[in-house]
């Protein structure tokens, strides 16, 4: 693939900073960030600091790896100066995710709405290639969809960016009226026989009894608890098996330091895992709490910082296990240990949401609430052109090659190509 360059200013890293980012004709394109999100980095090895919007992490020599905002996709860069070389574009990210589609269908069960997602198409609706002026991505219109975090790597990557973007719109708000907003990451002892929606089922009753009673009436007192955003990740190591822990945010009013508020959350997570028949968790490693610096450099570090660390379980690498994507992976290169393992993890996550608020926090800080499958279903762009129109018998054949992203990259590149390739597929 082409490496894409893209040049950037500089400027006084001011709010008001342009961005510039690769179009799909492999030129660039400006654009005005909020203030949400910004970071700067300075480069290692005396390289001057340069504006990146979604830094994930800190330059490692003249590299830096960040997040594709629009995409949902981890990309590279190189920076050089005031300039910036994007070593991964959208659309190998794009052809990745639709390529571990394959791999997740091919897993799954019958009737499993992932097996139709991006494959049928809607009832009396015509199949079309849309592309976004603004965003200069292409992308079908007319096809079902399964709207899944857990099973379906392209539905994912739409609706975790979607949720990373209102969880950043909850700390800003948050903030604004004053509250802390600390990570707290919970986690339970674990073993290689461990059934893995046994523990699922065990780690949520063991959630629901911190805030039960007066015990958990005292304890949102103690740490000022206004309210809370959980998220669910699993990795799976060869050692220790299925090891889910929730990560949350929790928006507080206190002027308790995260280490204090470690204690009193440390004690009643215990407490109530024990109670749920979970093994006790660890005093020092079952409850991490972390705020301040640390959350806004995990709201900003971006697929996969607090927002980020919450919506994107299912596309990270997993640190010490493999995560679902890895797992999918894996299967694909010939491990099919690793393909059950995936299908596992899918039928016990059947049916749970990626993200649940507590109750009244979307009121208290002004956010409004859309499903997964809203997410999904919304255009990338509410203003988009059309560049072609598939036919069933058209559509079949791509379909059945595995075409779909070279379609959407020659929408990007060369829409007359594009319709030119559609027209002259063989049934």
């Amino acid at each position: 693939m082409a490496l894409q360059d893209a040049h950037i200013n500089i400027g006084d890293h001011s709010p008001k900073v342009a961005r510039a980012w690769p179009a799909g004709d492999g030129g660039t394109r400006s654009a005005t960030p909020a203030t949400t999100g910004q970071a700067q980095a300075a480069g290692a090895g005396g390289l001057p600091s340069v504006y990146t919007p979604e830094l994930i992490h800190p330059p490692h020599g003249n590299h830096v790896q960040a997040l594709d905002a629009e995409t949902g996709e981890v990309t590279f860069w190189q920076v050089s100066g005031t300039r910036q070389r994007q070593l991964k574009g959208h659309r190998e990210g794009r052809a990745k995710r639709y390529a571990l589609r394959w791999i997740a269908r091919r897993l799954l069960p019958k009737g499993h709405k992932t097996r139709k997602c991006g494959a049928w198409r809607l009832p009396n609706m015509d199949i079309q290639v849309l592309k976004s002026p603004a965003l200069q991505r292409a992308y079908f219109h007319g096809l079902q969809v399964c709207a899944s975090p857990w099973a379906c790597p392209v539905c994912a990557a739409k609706i975790s960016e979607r949720r990373t973007a209102e969880v950043q719109e909850a700390i800003d708000r948050a903030k604004a009226l004053g509250l802390s907003v600390y990570l707290v990451t919970l986690t339970i002892p674990h073993g290689l026989g461990d059934d893995i929606a046994d523990l699922l089922h065990r780690m949520h009753a063991a959630w629901a009894k911190l805030n039960q009673g007066k015990g958990g009436e005292k304890f949102r007192a103690r740490i000022g608890l206004r309210g809370h955003i959980r998220a669910l990740e699993v990795t799976y190591g060869q050692l220790h098996g299925w090891h889910p822990h929730f990560h949350a945010l929790l928006f507080l009013d206190t002027e308790l330091t995260p280490g204090q508020v470690q204690q009193v959350f440390t004690e009643r997570w215990q407490r109530c895992a024990v109670r749920a028949g979970l093994p006790l968790p660890h005093a020092e490693f079952g409850c991490q709490v972390d705020g301040g610096d640390h959350a806004e450099r995990y709201v900003s570090k971006g697929g996969w910082g607090l927002a980020e660390e919450l919506t994107k379980g299912q596309a990270k690498d997993g640190r010490k296990g493999r995560s679902p994507r890895q797992l999918l992976e894996d299967y694909q290169n010939g491990d099919k240990q690793a393909g059950a393992l995936f299908a596992r993890y899918v039928e016990a996550f059947h049916g749970r949401r990626q993200l649940y608020w507590s109750n009244g926090l979307r009121a208290l800080l002004s956010v409004a609430e859309l499903t997964d499958e809203e997410i999904v279903a919304k255009p990338d762009d509410e203003v988009s052109m059309l560049l072609a129109t598939i036919t069933d018998d058209q559509w079949k054949a791509i379909y059945r090659k595995r075409q779909e992203s070279v379609v959407l990259d020659l929408a990007e590149t060369d829409p007359d190509a594009c319709r030119a390739f559609i027209q002259g597929v063989e049934p």
